[in-house]
C-alpha cells in the first residue's frame, strides 16, 4: 500500500450487494500506522493509453511501486513484475505480456550480468515476436533499473537456448 500520510487509518471491510452493488456488512476498524522499513522499485509494462497503436514491441512505461525494505531489490522488483499492473495501474492502460503464473526460479548479479531464471510458464503459449520482444524488454528494463546491471541473460529452469522464440 502506499505510504501512509499520517499514523492513524481505517480498514474498511464490506461485500457488494449482488441485488444494487452497494457496499453491505461494512465493518470499519480503526488502525495506527507503525513505522516499516520500504523501498521503492520500478516496473515496466506497456500502456494502451500512451501507445494505443504500438509498432516498437520493446517500449515499455515506468511504474514505481512501494515494496517493503530487501537486500534483494532485483528479486523483489521482478517478483512484483510477475504480479502485473495493479487495478489501479490497469485503469491506467497498463498491461503486461507476461503470463499470469510466471514464477522467478532465482536471479544471479555478477557484475555487469543479472541471470535471471523462471518457470516454463514464461514461453508457454508465447507467439509472435512482438510477444517475445515484449517480454523480454519488461524484464531486461526492470532488472536493468539497478545501477550494477548493464546486461540481462534470461533462462527458463536454467536452459538459454531455444527459449522465447518467436
Amino acid at each position: 500500500y502506499p505510504q501512509p500520510k499520517g499514523t492513524d487509518g481505517i480498514l474498511e471491510v464490506f461485500q457488494y450487494s449482488a441485488k444494487d452493488g452497494s457496499e453491505i456488512d461494512k465493518v470499519s476498524i480503526p488502525v495506527k500506522f507503525g513505522y516499516a522499513s520500504s523501498m521503492y522499485v520500478k516496473l515496466y509494462f506497456a500502456n494502451s493509453l500512451k501507445d494505443p497503436s504500438p509498432i516498437d514491441c520493446s517500449k515499455m512505461y515506468e511504474v514505481t511501486r512501494r515494496v517493503g525494505w530487501s537486500k534483494d531489490s532485483a528479486k523483489v522488483a521482478i517478483n512484483e513484475l510477475l504480479k502485473g499492473p495493479s487495478k489501479d495501474e490497469e485503469k491506467n492502460g497498463y498491461y503486461s505480456a507476461i503470463s499470469p503464473g510466471v514464477k522467478l526460479n532465482s536471479i544471479i548479479i555478477k557484475y555487469p550480468t543479472a541471470t535471471a531464471d523462471f518457470n516454463d510458464i514464461l514461453q508457454t503459449g508465447v507467439a509472435g515476436s512482438c510477444k517475445v520482444t515484449a517480454i523480454r524488454s519488461q524484464i531486461e528494463k526492470t532488472i536493468k533499473q539497478f545501477g550494477t546491471v548493464n546486461k540481462v541473460d534470461i533462462s527458463i529452469d536454467g536452459k538459454t537456448s531455444g527459449i522465447l522464440q518467436p
